[in-house]
């Protein structure tokens, strides 16, 4: 979890638009709904991060 945060840290440091989700008992790999959840989140991110070419940090 501790790279997650400092990663989380640097992105923001470098106005990178990121988001941190964490699936509480997910473990490192996901699995069932949490994959999936996991998983829509990503896609989520691609396509307003890309598609949209929305890089500033505030948008969700």
């Amino acid at each position: 979890m501790d790279h997650s945060h400092r990663m989380q840290t640097a992105f923001e440091q470098h106005n990178i638009h990121s988001k941190k989700i964490i699936l509480e008992g997910a473990g490192h790999g996901f699995r069932g709904d949490d994959a999936k959840r996991a998983m829509s989140a990503l896609v989520a991110w691609f396509e307003q991060t890309l598609l949209n070419g929305d890089s500033s940090p505030g948008q969700p």
